[in-house]
């Protein structure tokens, strides 16, 4: 496989001289590609050697945590065996307390909670108890309903809860709706693969998956900007040589398009010369592979540069008091969102939040106060939902929730489970004076609201008048 590598790199470099020269001047590098051609045979012909850069691992290594919270023993080891086969761990807890122990030392994907033996009041409470700890703002919940009845879907929003179960689901269902749900979280690395090798393409694949590292492989690069608006990925890795377009001029393109200018993007290529490093940085690419490519070099390139990535992301799209999404962020978001939404024909609701009396609040108890309530507020949207759900800083007091996959009647009900928390939250100033806070809201729909950012934005923000004309402190 290396010397098949090295003689595809010779052709690379011989066919890259080509293009200055004219047919007469061209006759050597024509024999140096000839000369490489001869190789392939007598590679492969004989049997493969085993490939030393990148091969598929003996087994899955878990790439996720969940902890299955239940008193069914057979469940949690039938679950156990598919979740391994899946790439996740299951961790067995008993009780609500044993949960929220575990979760301090170590922090898990997803939570499934067997409701035949807890109130939905109860998992309520659990859930938001484990997600005030550092890390588990983004583990998501799973419910497995008990033979009395499913749980409203309120409760379940409310809670984190994206995925409900119903009594008696065979265990392979389970299993497979779980894995499917650690897959689908937020913050989940993402990396896109753009190499007409499918063979490569697989073998990365098989690198990444087991690091919890969701990559999607591309083999033709024409399609890559459709591909960047599906997977939204933190990474690309680009091949540099490809009959359907050269990755120069791909990671060209990548770079002077707005939206995706800021894409961590790696070359692939069977070359090593100096010369085309520099075009590919000159391109825009932010680091550079060599094939045969090194499983452990692989995965350190990738790992190193979405962290470095997403750091500079929060840094730039987070709302530092609040903790939550800036509104540029936000309009993103949702308008990925939105795009979801009418391709797939699903829901979707937008809510604009704003704090009652947060004026007064100021002047009466002083900024410092102001800001710890702002700074409550963003704890209880971001400890609160699901992972899916988008949760914004719209300015001043002014929050915004945008929550797929919920019809507006759910969203107002939400809503208002929230308003309440919040209004029997004790907030006390410095000299122990207590007051209370509360909001008004305003909830559009995707559909009969309108069907982008702009209209739906309109609606919300005139039924967040309507509820402060009516005396604030409700959801309209």
């Amino acid at each position: 496989m290396t010397d098949v590598s090295n003689a595809a790199g010779a052709i690379e470099d011989a066919l890259l001289g080509l293009k200055a020269l004219a047919p007469p001047l061209a006759l050597p590098f024509w024999q140096t590609i000839s000369a490489q051609l001869k190789l392939f045979p007598q590679q492969t012909l004989a049997a493969p050697p085993p490939i030393p850069a990148i091969r598929q691992p003996s087994r899955v290594m878990p790439s996720g945590i969940v902890f299955a919270l239940t008193c069914n023993l057979e469940l949690v080891r039938d679950l156990t065996t598919q979740g391994r086969d899946l790439g996740y761990a299951v961790v067995h807890v008993r009780e609500s307390n044993e949960l929220i122990e575990r979760a301090r030392v170590r922090v898990p994907s997803a939570v499934l909670i067997d409701m035949q033996d807890r109130s939905p009041e109860m998992m309520l409470r659990t859930m938001a108890a484990m997600r005030t700890l550092p890390g588990t703002e983004n583990s998501t919940a799973a419910l497995l309903e008990s033979a009395a009845g499913p749980v409203p879907e309120a409760i379940a929003t409310h809670a984190g809860a994206s995925l409900r179960l119903p009594n008696g689901t065979n265990v392979d269902v389970i299993a497979a709706a779980v894995g499917r749900l650690i897959a689908s979280r937020p913050q989940q690395t993402r990396v896109l693969v753009v190499d007409d090798d499918p063979t490569f393409g697989q073998l990365v694949l098989a690198v990444l998956g087991p690091r919890g590292i969701a990559a999607r492989h591309l083999t033709d690069p024409t399609k890559i900007f459709d591909t960047l608006e599906e997977l939204n990925p933190d990474l690309v890795l680009l091949d540099m040589m490809m009959p359907q377009a050269h990755g120069l001029e791909v990671c060209k393109q990548i770079r002077a398009n707005g939206k995706w200018r800021h894409l961590s993007v790696l070359f692939l290529t069977g070359q090593s010369d100096i010369e085309q490093r520099i075009a590919g940085f000159r391109a825009g690419a932010d680091d550079y592979l060599v094939k045969p490519v090194v499983n452990e070099e692989l995965l350190a390139r990738v790992e190193v540069r979405v962290e470095r990535a997403k750091l500079m992301r929060d840094r730039a799209d987070r709302d530092a008091l609040t903790g939550l999404a800036l509104r540029r962020a936000f309009i993103q978001q949702l308008e990925a969102r939105i795009g979801e939404s009418k391709r797939f024909k699903r829901p979707l609701s937008l809510a604009l939040i704003n704090l009652d009396h947060f004026k007064k609040i100021n002047d009466q108890y002083g900024h410092l106060v102001g800001d710890h309530v702002l700074a409550a507020m963003g704890q209880l949207l971001g400890t609160r939902l699901r992972t899916e759900d988008l949760r914004g800083r719209w300015g001043g007091e002014e929050l915004v929730l945008g929550l797929p996959n919920t019809p507006a009647p759910m969203a107002r009900e939400v809503l208002s489970r929230l308003l309440d928390e919040l209004v029997h939250t004790p907030f006390k100033t410095d000299d122990g004076r207590q007051f209370e806070v509360s909001f008004s809201a305003g909830v559009a729909a995707y559909g009969e609201d309108g069907e982008t950012t702009e209209s739906l934005l309109r609606v919300a923000d005139t039924r967040l008048y309507a509820a402060k004309q009516a005396g604030r402190k409700r959801v309209a």
